[in-house]
């Protein structure tokens, strides 16, 4: 997951502050759903309801909502 989700931001730029490059929108939407399928293997794998790992977070900065994401797949790991 924590792969997936590397490759996904990876692709998106967002954090790359100093890049010119544009994100290639098929590669991120490619990336975004290889996160959303490993996420699902898991969700299946521990017989967990999408509805009892809902985590929420505030914030609109994209490097907050990534920061949230690599914790909760952090916690997953673990």
């Amino acid at each position: 997951m924590l792969v997936e989700l590397g490759e996904f931001v990876n692709e998106t730029k967002c954090f790359k502050f100093w890049s010119k490059k544009t994100p290639n929108r098929e590669k991120v939407l490619e990336e975004y759903a290889d996160c959303i399928t490993m996420a699902l293997v898991f969700f299946n794998f521990f017989d967990l309801k999408i509805e009892d790992a809902y985590s929420h977070i505030e914030s609109k900065n994209v490097c907050d909502i990534i920061n949230h994401l690599f914790t909760l797949s952090t916690f997953l790991m673990k």
